[in-house]
């Protein structure tokens, strides 16, 4: 969803995790209210232990 992703990270530990990640590529985008809500669990949660990491 964002134009510099150019990849993901690949990786998988069995066939199955394969499959999947790639069935990943057909669905939909995320609406705009799921990233709205999806960077307030980052920002609420995740940002203060690893942002500085980056």
């Amino acid at each position: 969803m964002f134009p510099d992703v150019t990849c993901a990270i690949p990786g998988a530990r069995n066939p199955r995790q394969v499959e999947d990640n790639v069935a990943a590529a057909d669905l939909p985008a995320l609406s705009e209210e799921q990233m709205r809500r999806v960077q307030q669990v980052y920002d609420e949660l995740i940002r203060e232990q690893v942002h500085a990491l980056w």
